[in-house]
């Protein structure tokens, strides 16, 4: 209702018969403040819920049992799920239950556990969430536990997929080896070792800057259309009669 002043005021009206039902009793609450509480805490979900959906990184929280409480769709992308399909499910078993040597990860030693478990909050520079179709997804994340007074309720964590940044860093590196072992291949050549020298050296330096252990040098002809060995690397050669064994293999 509008009161005399203009104010807008909500009201909560009551009422119930009485006796043999020839009158009724009524009262009236003014709800006002408790609606524009109401109002304000809608907004405010409203507004959570578009930052959550649109933000870049992975968002989600859990309860104390671990079970997702909510999950923004980032994060559903990450691992290969539906946003409606992990709601209540215990997202350690979903996509952090494995490690990265095939052993099992008990749910006890996992950092979002410490979180909501015993409120310790932690952040990994590198952590891998299984997708839904067996892949691991590398990521980063931080994990911060949620308090409601003095207890625990659960934590929220949030995700960075670095897939593609270790793509490149892996492409970066071995950038960097190729360009330093061309760099010290071109020394070689230029302390006029023999061909076999040469060779040799190629294959130390490809072990150790690619860590390449079964490789062949040969040196093209061109007068006689044939190739030349010049040297190789085989791990585990015992003795005289393996080397040449395996020389032997090589110029065939």
């Amino acid at each position: 209702i509008r009161t005399k002043n203009g104010d807008v005021r909500t009201l909560l009206l009551s009422a119930q018969y009485l006796q043999d039902k020839s009158y009724m009793e009524g009262s009236v609450m003014d709800i006002t403040s408790r609606k524009q509480a109401e109002d304000w805490v809608s907004r405010l979900n409203h507004q959570l819920e578009g930052i959550l959906n649109s933000a870049g990184e992975g968002i989600y929280g859990v309860d104390i049992e671990g079970r997702i409480t909510f999950i923004n769709p980032a994060m559903a992308r990450i691992i290969g799920w539906d946003t409606a399909d992990l709601l209540g499910h215990r997202m350690h078993s979903i996509c952090h239950h494995t490690r990265t040597n095939g052993q099992p990860y008990p749910e006890n030693e996992c950092p979002a556990f410490l979180a909501f478990h015993d409120g310790i909050a932690c952040s990994s520079s590198i952590d891998f969430y299984w997708h839904k179709d067996g892949r691991m997804i590398p990521v980063e994340n931080t994990i911060t536990p949620i308090r409601e007074g003095d207890k625990l309720a659960g934590a929220v964590v949030v995700v960075s997929d670095i897939t593609n940044r270790l793509q490149l860093e892996n492409e970066t590196n071995q950038h960097v080896t190729e360009m330093e072992m061309l760099y010290e291949s071109g020394l070689a050549l230029s302390q006029l070792l023999s061909p076999r020298e040469i060779g040799q050296k190629i294959i130390e330096l490809l072990e150790k800057k690619m860590n390449w252990h079964h490789t062949a040098i040969r040196l093209y002809h061109a007068k006689t259309d044939s190739l030349e060995l010049l040297a190789f690397s085989q791990p585990n050669i015992k003795n005289e009669k393996q080397h040449s064994d395996v020389e032997k293999h090589f110029n065939n």
